[in-house]
């Protein structure tokens, strides 16, 4: 398997252990099943935790793929957590695309400017278990620490913002710092409000806030890598 290929669960018994429900990720990860930080996802099994009924829990699929739009941000060391993030997705999932990366004005807070960009991905894994398996993996490497504070300074920020064509943030028509770098990877994406297309949006947007281009800061396609990845 090559390095940029989804890494998937592995299932220690796939007639007890199920990872589609989020029920059944929180009683794996209670019962120690999972090691997120290793080179891989294992499953361990461990006769003293209570296993579910085989004959009701779902039956896991792994063929069903899913494309999900992220946006990445950071303001502290960005111009080392946005490329570091950017591999460690490359590492695991299927980066299908990046856009170039924009410096902003943080939003509702006073601090550091942010760096931020969008990719596209494609993975194995349902939204849940994305935001829960991937995202938050990448947080916790890069340093993310979460305060009652939304809008403080941070190593890195992931976020979903489209997932299989639907909008998962509506703050995509109104932020600039979401909308810019998403248009250059889907800007026909439609607001079904307003009918407006990203591209449009983004447009509008960029002209009340301050976007500043950085080529400087490369993101994609990773260095010596001829596949992007």
């Amino acid at each position: 398997m090559k390095r940029w290929q989804q890494i998937s669960p592995v299932y220690a018994s796939t007639s007890q252990v199920w990872l589609e429900s989020a029920s059944g990720l929180r009683n794996l990860a209670l019962c120690g099943f999972l090691n997120l930080w290793g080179s891989k996802l294992n499953v361990v099994e461990k006769s003293e935790c209570q296993q579910p009924d085989s004959s009701s829990a779902p039956k896991p699929s792994l063929r069903k793929t899913h494309q999900i739009y992220l946006s990445l941000g950071s303001n502290i060391a960005p111009e080392k957590n946005l490329p570091n993030a950017i591999a460690m997705l490359c590492r695991l999932t299927n980066v299908l695309d990046v856009s170039n990366t924009w410096e902003t004005p943080p939003y509702g807070a006073k601090g550091p400017n942010f760096l931020n960009t969008a990719a596209l991905v494609r993975t194995d894994l349902s939204r849940e278990l994305f935001k829960g398996l991937i995202i938050r993996r990448i947080e916790v490497q890069l340093g993310r620490k979460r305060t009652g504070n939304k809008n403080a300074p941070r190593t890195i920020d992931l976020d979903i913002i489209i997932a299989d064509g639907k909008l998962q943030d509506p703050k995509l028509w109104t932020h600039a710092f979401l909308a810019v770098p998403l248009a250059e990877l889907v800007p026909d994406f439609i607001n079904p409000e307003t009918q407006e297309q990203l591209g449009q949006v983004a447009q509008r947007l960029a002209t009340s806030t301050p976007m500043i281009l950085r080529p400087d800061v490369h993101l994609w396609p990773l260095k010596d890598s001829p596949n992007g990845c």
